[in-house]
């Protein structure tokens, strides 16, 4: 099937599910790498993406029921470990707003940084609030909760092809509202890509 997982990964993620430790092991192995550098493009200090990876794996532990019904474990993966890093962002971010403290502002400037943190919350958050609000309310779910489009129809009651068009006529959108900022084109970016599973 087109998409899926080769069957060793499959053999893997049944066995991880039946908390085989070594074979969690093995997949930590085979994915760390890729995840931390998701998250240190984005977070640019290695502690906090070396903290975001563990994170990632923690969590897959502990919801290891999950992946046997899964139809691309890679896509899961960095569903979470976008999550994670958008989360940490934002708290960066909240940090940023709301202290006075110039070591506080030092610590987490660089040219990247600064464009994210704070065009991010002034820009991104602005044009996604201009959206329509089911529009709104289908990309949130796609982009910031990780749900696969056949998830959000059901959820919503609408077709996929019509999931899929509220995503395509947002990310059109935010492309013409943040055109004139290049510097959050990583950010958007990492919205284009659609993650499903």
């Amino acid at each position: 099937m087109k998409g899926s997982q080769p069957y060793e990964e499959k053999q893997l993620l049944l066995q991880i599910a039946n908390a085989d430790q070594a074979s969690f092991s093995l997949l930590m192995k085979n994915h760390w790498s890729s995840v931390y550098v998701f998250a240190l493009m984005y977070l640019k200090v290695a502690e906090t993406a070396e903290e975001i990876t563990q994170d990632v794996f923690v969590d897959i532990w502990n919801n290891r029921q999950k992946l046997p019904d899964l139809d691309n474990f890679r896509n899961y993966l960095f569903i979470i470990a976008r999550n994670k890093t958008y989360s940490r962002l934002r708290k960066r971010l909240a940090v940023l707003v709301e202290s006075n403290s110039d070591k506080i502002k030092e610590e987490l400037y660089n040219p990247d940084a600064q464009l994210i943190y704070k065009e991010l919350y002034n820009e991104l958050n602005n044009a996604i609030d201009q959206l329509p609000p089911r529009r709104k309310q289908v990309f949130m779910m796609s982009r910031f909760e990780g749900l696969s489009h056949a998830a959000i129809a059901d959820k919503l009651g609408i077709s996929k092809q019509t999931v899929n068009e509220h995503i395509v006529e947002a990310l059109q959108f935010l492309r013409t509202a943040l055109r004139s900022h290049s510097g959050l084109s990583l950010l958007l970016y990492w919205l284009t890509n659609s993650f499903k599973y």
